[in-house]
């Protein structure tokens, strides 16, 4: 389903548009069902809820405003509070939404009450062009339809930076020893681990980090899964410099252009700022929702501290007050940007990078890593197939949960800035890409068949007359639409294999028995085969009934090629108009012959008696 947010915006009440993009949201999933959404553009683009903390900023020392803006795409997921209510994230009604205290005011971190519990499965694409919708859809159709052959997708990067946060090194050493061997996904390899840590982090490594190294296995050998654990960047406001935007002491925006492969994995990053896709007020320069605009903190601006700052306006401008061009992320450039430029040299970097990427849209603190852990336990748990936003879900879930975060709560109170940013972790993190991804690809969905059987008049479903030449049907919907390979086995001895193309029914004609047989039970076994292994089966039981005069007149109407429900008025007018005449000439005929031999008298009328004899012997 596919509805622009300017029509949610019209059609729905609410403060501002994205709390009526998101009871729009609400409303189709209500009314729909709907599981996954995606939301498609950039800042400039389509609306951003900015979530407030109330972090303090100073400039040397003098304290110049409270209150800090963050990009939340958790906003859109969380439909609904504890209670099944549409949840605002506005608890207090005062327009700032989804605000944490502990920095600055004293009082329950989840000030607003919110829920944080997704009840859809949500990502973004970050475009800023039709070209870059165009280039991130074409990335999903290529992922999606080669998957099913592909069995890269079961090699994995672990990449360790840094020693700040031992638990991004223990974490991926854990899950190696958890899942090494361990089948992760429907007719894939078990999962292949490289590691790729600097010397400070361990002395143990198949890789040193490095853009040409990780390169190298992706146009080489291809990953499914990249998972960095270290310091990260955003593009660099001052320098106008894009290698800033990175992985740091990994693969940055510059490294992109050297990629020759179209086998994208997916990426998630615990690096500060890698998927940070539009301002930060105060700090950065932006416009308020006044249409004001504003240098930051960051460029020296002081606010009122007795108030937060003006709300930004949801859609940012691409140009920034300062006059630089829009912000951008190392997730951006991987997942849809389709050039960059540096020295006033253009790259193209079109069908290159990630197929998604999971970061945080500010600073990143080590709570992150636990986020990845259980995203990663998600990712190597067996399903028959996987959708990469319930993959993201069951994280921010689990994450939640463990820590009591969420639900409504208001108990929870911060000791420093540490538990505020443990609680916002999963509020700042978002996901780059389709929520509704199957990762590693359309699986091979074994064929669905189904057995169609005759369907003879006067007689139930499933009953067939002994001794019938009936034809049967054959079908099955393949969703790979893989030529596929019939077996009929009908229950008495006799196979039929036809081969045929994509849900292209088949009929074939089979006789059970003789006419005077007794009834019996047959057992019709359809299996189906695809070209990649996927079978499916399928079947019915069949009973044959004796009856002689029905099974006569449906061979009548095959005679006469007819319907079978024409055989039986065909027959009664074959056999009675024999006999009228039989009855008839035998009275009538020595009126009509004088003379006529007592002989002929008798024979004459019995001949078409039995010419109709002949006949039904013939039929039976």
């Amino acid at each position: 389903m596919l509805i622009s947010w300017q029509i949610l915006d019209e059609d729905y009440t609410g403060s501002d548009e994205p709390e009526r993009i998101k009871r729009g949201i609400a409303d189709y999933q209500e009314r729909f069902g709907i599981e996954y959404v995606m939301l498609v553009g950039d800042a400039h683009n389509f609306p951003v809820r900015y979530q407030i903390t109330d972090r303090p900023q100073t400039i040397q020392d003098v304290l110049v405003s409270v209150g800090a803006y963050y990009a939340c795409d958790l906003y859109y997921a969380d439909l609904y509070d504890e209670d099944g209510n549409f949840d605002t994230w506005d608890y207090d009604g005062n327009r700032y939404y989804g605000e944490l205290w502990g920095e600055h005011y004293s009082g329950p971190i989840n000030h607003d009450r919110i829920n944080m519990i997704p009840d859809v499965a949500l990502g973004r694409v970050p475009a800023s062009s039709e070209a870059e919708v165009t280039n991130y859809v074409n990335k999903v159709i290529h992922y999606e339809s080669t998957g099913v052959t592909e069995t890269w997708i079961s090699n994995i990067l672990f990449i360790v930076t840094t020693t700040d946060f031992p638990t991004f090194y223990e974490h991926k050493e854990e899950i190696i020893d958890s899942y090494s061997g361990v089948t992760f996904l429907y007719n894939k390899p078990t999962p292949t681990f490289w590691t790729m840590y600097s010397e400070a982090v361990s002395s143990t490594t198949d890789y040193e980090p490095g853009p040409a190294n990780i390169n190298d296995l992706m146009n080489t050998h291809g990953l499914g899964l990249i998972n960095f654990g270290g310091h990260g960047g955003a593009y660099n406001e001052v320098t106008d410099q894009y290698y800033h935007c990175s992985m740091s002491g990994a693969l940055g925006t510059w490294d992109l252009r050297d990629l020759t492969t179209q086998r994208y994995p997916i990426v998630f990053s615990c690096g500060c700022s890698n998927g940070r896709f539009t301002v930060s007020p105060a700090g950065d320069p932006y416009v308020d929702e006044a249409g004001v605009a504003h240098s930051g903190t960051d460029w020296g601006e002081i606010f009122d501290t007795a108030a937060y700052p003006p709300r930004p306006d949801p859609l940012q401008p691409r140009v920034c007050p300062t006059g630089r061009d829009e912000v951008d992320s190392f997730g951006e450039y991987g997942t849809c940007r389709t050039e960059f430029w540096f020295d006033g040299t253009r790259y193209d970097i079109r069908n290159r990078g990630f197929i998604a990427f999971i970061g945080c849209v500010t600073g990143a603190q080590e709570p992150i890593g636990e986020l990845d852990k259980y995203f990663l336990e998600a990712f190597f748990t067996y399903e028959p197939e996987k959708r990469l936003g319930d993959l993201w879900n069951h994280a921010v879930e689990r994450y939640c949960d463990i820590h009591g975060y969420g639900r409504g709560e208001y108990s929870k109170t911060a000791g420093n800035w540490v538990d505020v940013a443990k609680y916002h972790m999963p509020m700042k993190v978002c996901l780059f890409g389709d929520p509704s991804l199957r990762v590693g690809g359309i699986y091979n969905v074994p064929p669905s068949p189904e057995i169609e059987p005759p369907r003879i008049p006067g007689l139930k479903r499933f009953f067939v007359y002994a001794g019938g030449n009936f034809m049967y049907t054959f079908r099955a919907h393949d969703p790979g639409a893989d030529s596929l390979t019939y077996t009929v086995d009908f229950g008495d001895g006799s196979d039929e294999i036809v081969e045929t193309t994509y849900n292209e029914a088949i009929t074939i004609y089979h006789r059970y028995g003789g006419l005077l047989d007794p009834t019996r039970e047959y057992t019709i076994q359809l299996t189906v085969a695809d070209d990649y292994g996927g079978v499916g089966s399928t079947s019915i039981t069949i009973q044959t009934v004796p009856n002689p005069l029905g099974l006569m007149a449906y061979r009548m109407a095959e005679m006469f090629r007819v319907g079978p429900e024409y055989g039986l008025p065909i027959l009664t007018i074959i056999v009675t108009a024999p006999a009228i005449f039989s009855l008839v000439s035998f009275i009538k005929l020595p009126k009509w012959w004088r003379g006529c031999p007592r002989s002929a008298r008798i024979i004459i009328p019995l001949l078409p008696i039995l010419a109709v004899i002949a006949l039904l012997i013939g039929l039976a």
